[in-house]
């Protein structure tokens, strides 16, 4: 995204000052009401001249949907396994987060991940789609997962990559269609393996990955100790951690409104007040 300022001056002391503007932004490049358009006010406050902090604007392409998270030079790896030896509670399932700016059909789901004992047993995944619960400690900290959005069908395709991660563990990616509509938002995609019909000590392991480079995930990933997750869900909220798997946009949606104030994407419009004295609310726009 691109972050927008303006400087509007000072506020004259002993009254009211109110400043208006209007934003003007592409059709194309909706705002992001995520991470913008946030204007906050101190709810008390006599000094004249702090009473508003930098105004962030997120503009994001209309046309950039989807996700791009390529397995890491030295990954991570996180046990995802119904029968998982290498887990505490005997079973994993884990999360890697998405945002979705418009909406798209999902068309393609890849993931990478290996075989601690190397044994390449036959994947019984559950994959599902998750949405975020919102119940982050700011708008760039790590929710949780909510709700089930979906539960992916059918087998993903697994492919040897020939690559060795820490020279012992042989890499494979997987592929799944899809034909899923995600509207605006974030979301989470979860993923779990059942290495119980293979026997050993073998778990499947999901693979962290460099962070998508148009930033639309956020850095972490959470576990829950159930699988399928029906429990409380643990964060990681590592800032190098991003979960390996891309996302392949079949539709791309029209540039989203904005909600808050019944505009279109095409105009904002803000408008500031600043109160000497006086008790000033707290508001998002």
């Amino acid at each position: 995204g691109d972050e927008l300022a303006w400087t509007i001056g000072t506020l004259s002391n002993g009254g009211s000052t109110q400043c208006s503007f209007i934003a003007n932004i592409d059709p194309a490049a909706p705002f992001d009401l995520e991470f913008g358009a946030s204007l906050y006010m101190d709810e008390v406050d006599t000094a004249p001249d702090d009473n508003f902090v930098s105004l962030l604007v997120e503009v994001v392409n209309g046309s950039a949907e989807g996700l791009d998270q390529v397995v890491a030079a030295s990954p991570g790896l996180f046990p995802a396994d119904a029968d998982c030896d290498n887990c505490t509670s005997g079973m994993q399932t884990i999360a890697g987060n998405f945002k979705v700016n418009n909406q798209f059909t999902l068309a393609t789901l890849g993931f990478s991940g290996v075989y601690t004992d190397n044994n390449a047993f036959g994947d019984q995944f559950t994959i599902q789609i998750h949405s975020d619960t919102g119940k982050g400690l700011g708008p760039r900290s790590p929710n949780v997962p909510g709700a089930v959005v979906a539960t992916l069908a059918g087998s993903p395709t697994r492919t040897a990559t020939g690559n060795l991660i820490f020279g012992a563990f042989n890499e494979y990616e997987y592929s799944l269609p899809a034909a899923l509509d995600l509207g605006r938002g974030r979301y989470w995609l979860a993923i779990f393996n059942d290495s119980s019909s293979a026997g050993g000590a073998g778990d499947w392991v999901w693979l962290t990955g460099d962070p998508d480079p148009l930033d639309r995930s956020l850095a972490t990933m959470a576990a829950s100790a159930a699988t399928p997750p029906t429990i409380r869900w643990g964060v990681n909220p590592d800032p190098t951690t991003h979960m390996a798997f891309t996302l392949t946009a079949g539709a791309v949606g029209a540039p989203t409104g904005i909600p808050a104030t019944n505009l279109s994407a095409t105009t904002v419009f803000l408008v500031l007040i600043g109160v000497v004295g006086g008790a000033l609310l707290r508001r998002r726009l």
